[in-house]
């Protein structure tokens, strides 16, 4: 990437559909996990948010500033509707993309992986960063307000989830390219896909093991007790509970 008069500028990828399309809350990882998937599979990554400050010249927190955040949702709208139809490789979109019903619907015909995460976490990441849906007072209870709209539509759309917390980025981006080599989207690569350099075999999208090391997401890399997308929903949505009730009971603000 280069610089443009509103930060990096990403390199033309190849026509679409994309190979994958990475969803997720602020602090997720799309970002990050997006440009290792890639590596992985030697493609192009397209950042949807970094598309957007192309077309418009301006900063994402200058927009919502500037014109509000229903024109930044339609801006939004235009960049990942151009982006799924043109562009190949592994796509990654806003957190809020997914508000839009065009969006979601255009989404049902790629293959979308939803990076998942607790609201603690989410806070923890996004804490120093400058997220204008974050902005003002309170920012744990906006994100709590923020997920349980958004997480029913992430899975909505999503075709794999993958959760990020206690798990290094090496270690998501090689659960997302062994789900999609298990689709069949991909070509597996014998020994496990090059995410960093070295190559990881084994991770399982759904647990955890002991083959790579490193900093994970959320602290030291930690077993998922979760085995299948229902309990992963159900461990989620008690997570978020105990959040809730921390709150209430002694005002605590990551």
């Amino acid at each position: 990437m280069s610089e443009g008069p509103a930060g990096p500028t990403q390199s033309v990828a190849p026509a679409g559909p994309p190979i994958a399309v990475l969803i997720g809350p602020p602090g997720a990882g799309k970002s990050t996990i997006g440009k290792r998937v890639a590596q992985a599979l030697e493609v192009e990554i397209f950042d949807t948010d970094i598309a957007i400050e192309e077309r418009s010249g301006r900063t994402i927190p200058d927009i919502f500033e500037q014109d509000g955040e229903q024109a930044f949702r339609e801006l939004e709208e235009q960049v990942v509707l151009d982006t799924l139809r043109t562009r190949g490789g592994v796509v990654s979109l806003g957190g809020g993309a997914i508000l839009s019903p065009r969006t979601r619907a255009a989404l049902l015909e790629h293959c979308v992986v939803y990076l998942e995460i607790s609201v603690a976490e989410g806070l923890r990441r996004t804490r120093a960063t400058s997220r204008p849906i974050l902005a003002g007072e309170d920012p744990r209870k906006k994100y709590q307000d923020l997920m349980r709209h958004r997480r029913p539509l992430y899975r909505e759309v999503a075709d794999i989830r993958v959760r990020t917390e206690g798990r290094s980025p090496a270690r998501v981006a090689q659960a997302v390219v062994d789900h999609l080599a298990r689709l069949g989207l991909v070509v597996p690569v014998e020994g496990g896909a090059d995410v960093d350099g070295a190559d990881v075999e084994g991770v399982d999208v759904d647990g955890a093991d002991d083959s790579e090391t490193g900093t994970a997401f959320g602290g030291p890399d930690t077993e998922l007790e979760a085995d299948t997308f229902a309990e992963m929903s159900e461990a989620d949505d008690m997570s978020d509970a105990d959040d809730d009730r921390n709150q209430q009971t002694t005002g605590a603000r990551i």
